[in-house]
């Protein structure tokens, strides 16, 4: 006798004792008991033609009940919706982790980033539109910090989503003496922004060495505090020996940074380059009539005793950088690190007091906020606060006196007025490129 067929909406088929034994299974029955239930079952359907899906099912869990006395479990809560967020490169599941991650490059704890999140998760499920643009969910958090935190959070956001939005490449780089924690700024201010490409002029350098010997280019093969000078210049002041050879290595390093930024600006790739070798002014490492946005940061560890105690605990992560070799060279790793830091001062550049890693990210990010073009939220979303709150804006007022010889004055120090004059806006606008 012919087993019965068994109709779904897919199709039909012939009634298979296999099938069954592997729903009572799923349904917690042992082995024993789902293969007796499915020749059961079989025998329970002999003589029948044809059979529904439906119908199996309730024959299947009649029979458990009445041998077993088998009663099914609780229906489950149906699933929630996952919203889709749509980007420039595509449709992707919301996700409250990545939500999270740029979050707390605002300065929030993980704790706090994560309640925000869940508001925005909490309001998306409620929208009735199952893929929303990423402009929108970016508007949501961005009301939603300013309401559970302030404005300045939701300020720092918008620089991770503005990166999206940037009509030329983002170039920063992250300068300063060894030991002040510029690989792990960058590194970490790379994936909280979403920027793929991070490299350091150490990478540059060793890159250069290959094709340019010792013979040829000696202070290239050492490390930037030896203060090894190319040519016949003889110092006998050591300190001035030291910066002599690492300004010499920093310029000729500089060759193979402007190489590696002109590489991303073909690509209009976002890049971040960190290295002693990066001083200030920034601007000097972008190729002529590059169209990018330039931000240039110094670490600087002010503590002599907090950065000679970096050098232990960074060997015990990384065995192959010995601490030996940079406290023999201590001194010099300081002479450097103040040099640095009056270039700094020079040139009105930007530095960050690395004490605390996650402060100075905030620092960096906040640092960005103020000098790139921070697109206004597409679509302000409102909400139980922002519907009736209204906020004044801040209005600049820029003054120019004109009429002044901007020709070296003695009664400057020999310097130009301009040069003379304390205008950092002016010069960090100008350095942001």
């Amino acid at each position: 006798m012919k087993p019965p067929l068994v109709v779904s909406r897919h199709g039909s088929y012939r009634f298979r004792r296999g099938l069954v034994t592997a729903t009572a299974l799923q349904l917690g029955l042992d082995m024993d008991r789902a293969l007796a239930a499915s020749e059961a079952l079989r025998d329970r359907l002999a003589g029948r033609e044809r059979v529904t899906t439906r119908e199996l099912e309730a024959e299947l869990l009649a029979l458990l009940r009445e041998t077993w006395g088998y009663e099914p479990p609780p229906a489950r809560a149906p699933e929630p919706v996952t919203r889709h967020v749509r980007t420039d490169k595509g449709v992707f599941p919301f996700s409250r982790g990545v939500l999270v991650r740029r979050m707390v490059a605002t300065g929030l704890s993980v704790e706090a980033a994560m309640q925000v999140a869940e508001a925005v998760s909490a309001e998306l499920a409620r929208r009735p539109e199952p893929v929303v643009a990423a402009e929108l969910v970016d508007a949501i958090a961005e009301r939603l910090l300013d309401e559970m935190h302030d404005a300045g959070y939701a300020r720092r956001y918008r620089v991770t989503s503005a990166l999206r939005h940037l009509d030329r490449p983002l170039i920063i780089l992250v300068g300063g003496a060894v030991g002040t924690g510029k690989s792990s700024l960058a590194t970490e201010l790379a994936y909280r922004l979403g920027i793929r490409k991070v490299t350091g002029t150490d990478m540059i350098r060793e890159t250069m060495r290959t094709v340019l010997s010792p013979e040829v280019v000696p202070g290239l093969h050492d490390h930037s505090f030896r203060g090894i000078i190319q040519g016949s210049q003889v110092l006998s002041d050591p300190r001035e020996r030291v910066l002599a050879g690492f300004r010499q290595q920093a310029a000729q390093v500089a060759v193979g940074v402007r190489a590696v930024i002109r590489r991303a600006l073909r690509e209009h790739t976002h890049l971040i380059i960190e290295g002693t070798h990066l001083l200030p002014p920034f601007t000097h490492l972008l190729p002529p009539d590059a169209e990018a946005w330039m931000v240039g940061i110094v670490l600087s560890v002010q503590s002599r005793t907090e950065h000679r105690l970096r050098f232990p605990a960074r060997a015990q992560s990384e065995p192959h950088r010995g601490a030996e070799t940079y406290l023999d060279a201590f001194q010099s790793v300081r002479w450097i690190h103040d040099d640095i830091l009056r270039l700094v001062e020079e040139h009105d550049a930007y530095v960050i007091e690395n004490s605390d890693l996650p402060r100075s990210i905030t620092a960096a990010v906040e640092y960005l906020s103020r000098v790139i073009p921070l697109r206004p939220t597409a679509g302000q979303v409102p909400g139980p606060r922002s519907s009736s709150a209204t906020r004044r804006s801040v209005r600049t007022l820029m003054v120019v006196f004109d009429g002044l010889a901007d020709e070296p004055n003695p009664a400057l120090d020999g310097r130009t007025p301009l040069a003379a004059a304390r205008t950092p806006v002016l010069r960090r606008l100008a350095g942001s490129g």
